[in-house]
């Protein structure tokens, strides 16, 4: 069966919270990017049980979500007046009326509902909810008890009706809806006999139905429903609460857009020279801690799993799409979605957008970014996404207001506030200068009016360029519904065409890296000197000195010290090490580890735990067994070393013959002494000994003593001849 809905959101925001939003209309306050009434109709148009959606409030503040189920009409005077308006126009003998300030309802808690009061076979359904599951699962929601036979309950925010009984029980139904947030109001109001059973807990929610239904001379039910039914938001913390709950529900965009089947498709524009860098590089290559700029534009875009990532090249156009296959893409679930578009002749971002239009697979929308915007967040662009689609625009732009504009485009808007066009700072007229509001550079549109917006576009300007801006200008002229999204941290949308703003996104990027870490347990002595790409984890309770610099896929345990001055570059270091003044490279490192000052460990190096490795050592390509100390200025490369094995200062594997690099084994709990040189392939054994200062050029036997010197001689008075030979 199905049935039609009414949602009640006329309400004015002139109470509660009109402290923490300056919306005129409660339904439409802003949740965690979605004003509060389209969580509760996206929830209903996907329920098979509902036809139609009335939402009763004001046209001119609801007129972007009608369409498809919902229809708006206006309200009356009172909330009453409302439910009684939202009943005439429904179609159907039953009907759902919902509220509006009820964002935390699910399909789930609403399909529960709907099966309850339709098996009920009741005229009228009130939802219910026990305190002990308000608490349970929002212990920071505040809510009206009231206690009946050993329950207590809170009342809920949906209503099944029969709309045939309507005119007959209309006087008690209007009290029942007035008071249905003051259970002790609605109490009294069933007389104070009634009431005393209720408080005194004689009276349990059957008899209260029978009591009601006798009222009213129709069939009532009372359903226990999910506490997503009756936690509504009217107050600040109520609000604080359900940000917090629907910023996590709805982390990702991808999420929003499976529910609503929307599908999206996202262009980056990444031809552009950059002729200000003063380089041969393409700009979007350039390095920010690590990584090319346009990586974190795609780590971005992929946040909305979008059907393709159409990216446009142009200046150096097969470098960039080589870097972005074999680096970016390469392994990522994304790497099948990525396509590339030529811009051969760069005549503007305007053209740029249009040599993309053919490789733009079927989607609802094409979402718009620049290539050199680093510091865009994939949780900004999910809620510009969900922003998007809870206004049913048909182009959407991120916005920002600044102090000091600059050479960013300006917003024009009419006297009613809607958007007009945009200016670009070459072309500003006097009476734009004025303008704080400027353009972001970030878009989505339909893609059906992609095309046919682009076709429109002129180079009437100082540039001789076709403009991707002028698209909200033709957008507004024809019609469509143009909406904005304000980010709050206008860092995040700052586009890079400089080295000074190259360093400053670097640093800006850096700092966010530093503080994440912080926040999960890392003390970083000196943030402004201390270098972490994003892709480094470091466990709780590490110390990270000045002048660190962790690069690329590298992982620190838990309680070591780097640094200071260290470098550690694609390696892994176990708990409890401590790397000083040294340069690590591609290498594993164990638990328990002490490396440094100055020491260097080349790529393939694997030091187990417990190893030692001195001042001025440097290790390459080798393994080094537990529990060995490497001691200063000793050199091995290409070794197999096993545990608890002594290498002495100045020991050196000589393990290149000019040709080929050979191989020096030194098994368990052997002894090197000082300066020795070991010459591959050569292997030490178990429990042997080499003499200090010896050449080492054959097998040593497990247990032997290998000795590879001159014996020594005295020559007596040979000191005192060669000074009387002198003079």
């Amino acid at each position: 069966m199905k049935i039609d809905s009414v949602v009640l959101a006329a309400r004015a925001n002139t109470c509660k919270l009109a402290s923490v939003s300056d919306e005129p209309l409660e339904a439409n306050i802003d949740i965690s990017g979605k004003p509060m009434l389209s969580y509760v109709l996206s929830i209903l148009e996907r329920s098979p049980d509902i036809s139609r959606i009335i939402v009763v409030g004001p046209k001119d503040g609801l007129a972007g979500y009608e369409g498809g189920k919902v229809c708006i009409v206006e309200p009356g005077a009172e909330l009453i007046d409302n439910v009684r308006i939202g009943l005439e126009h429904a179609k159907t003998e039953s009907v759902l009326v919902a509220s509006s300030d009820i964002p935390l309802l699910t399909t789930e808690a609403l399909e529960d509902f709907l099966k309850a009061a339709m098996d009920s076979g009741a005229d009228f359904v009130y939802s219910i909810s026990t305190k002990e599951d308000c608490i349970s699962k929002f212990p920071g929601a505040e809510r009206t008890y009231v206690k009946v036979k050993g329950q207590t309950f809170t009342g809920g925010n949906l209503f099944f009706v029969r709309r045939s009984i309507v005119d007959s029980a209309w006087p008690v139904l209007e009290k029942m809806i007035e008071y249905r947030k003051a259970p002790l109001k609605m109490a009294s109001f069933f007389g104070f006999g009634f009431v005393a059973r209720v408080f005194l807990g004689f009276a349990g929610v059957p008899e209260i139905e029978e009591y009601v239904s006798n009222l009213l001379g129709i069939k009532c039910k009372a359903v226990i429903s999910a506490p997503e039914i009756s936690v509504d938001v009217d107050k600040p913390q109520d609000l604080e609460l359900a940000r917090g709950i629907l910023g996590k529900r709805y982390n990702t965009v991808g999420e929003i857009c499976m529910v609503l089947e929307h599908k999206i498709s996202v262009v980056i524009l990444a031809a552009g020279e950059g002729t200000r860098m003063k380089s041969s590089t393409p700009k979007v290559l350039f390095p920010i801690c690590g990584r090319p700029m346009v990586d974190y534009v795609l780590d971005a875009a992929s946040s909305v799993k979008p059907e393709a990532i159409v990216v446009v090249v142009g200046y150096q156009g097969e470098e960039v799409a080589n870097r972005i296959s074999e680096g970016w893409a390469k392994g990522s679930p994304m790497s099948g979605k990525i396509r590339f578009a030529w811009q051969h002749e760069r005549r503007g971002t305007g053209h740029a957008v249009a040599c993309a239009l053919e490789q733009i697979p079927g989607c609802n929308d094409v979402m718009i970014l620049y290539g050199d915007t680093p510091l865009i967040t994939g949780d900004m662009l999910s809620r510009f996404v969900q922003s998007h689609l809870a206004r049913k625009a048909d182009l959407s732009l991120v916005t920002a207001v600044v102090d000091d504009p600059g050479e960013y485009g300006r917003i024009r808007r009419d006297e009613k506030g809607s958007m007009v066009g945009i200016v670009e700072a070459k072309d500003l007229l006097p009476g734009d200068r004025h303008i704080k509001e400027i353009n972001a550079g970030i878009y989505i549109v339909g893609k059906r009016i992609l095309a046919q917006l682009i076709s429109k576009f002129d180079d009437n300007n100082a540039k001789r360029e076709f403009y991707l801006t002028d698209i909200v200008e033709k957008a507004a002229q024809a019609g469509y519904v143009v909406s904005s999204f304000v980010c709050d941290d206008i860092s995040l949308v700052e586009g890079v065409n400089d080295r000074y703003a190259l360093s400053l996104a670097e640093s800006r990027l850096r700092q966010g890296v530093l503080r994440k870490l912080c926040l999960e347990g890392v003390t970083i002595r000196d943030p402004r000197n201390t270098y972490v790409d994003p892709g480094v984890t470091i466990g709780p309770d590490t110390v990270i000195e000045p002048g660190t610099f962790l690069r690329g896929k590298t992982s620190i345990g838990r309680g070591c010290v780097i640094g200071p001055n260290t470098e550690v570059i694609d390696s892994q270091v176990g708990d409890k090490t401590s790397i000083r003044f040294s340069v690590v490279e591609e290498s594993t490192i164990g638990e328990n580890v002490a490396i440094g000052p100055f020491s260097h460990l080349r790529p393939n190096s694997i030091i187990e735990d417990h190893v030692s490795i001195g001042n001025f050592a440097e290790v390459k390509n080798s393994r080094i067994g537990r529990g060995t100390k490497v001691h200063h200025h000793s050199y091995l490369g290409d070794c197999q070393i096993g545990c608890q094995v002594n290498i002495g200062a100045g020991t050196v594997t000589v393990n290149y013959d000019g040709h080929k690099k050979h191989k020096t084994i030194v098994e368990d709990n052997a002894f090197i002494g000082c300066n020795a040189n070991l010459i591959a392939p050569v292997r030490i054994g178990k429990d042997s000994y080499v003499a200090a200062g010896s050449t080492i050029t054959q097998d040593v036997p497990d247990g032997a003593l290998g000795i590879a010197r001159e014996r020594q001689a005295n020559k007596e008075g040979w000191v005192a001849k060669r000074k009387q030979k002198l003079d």
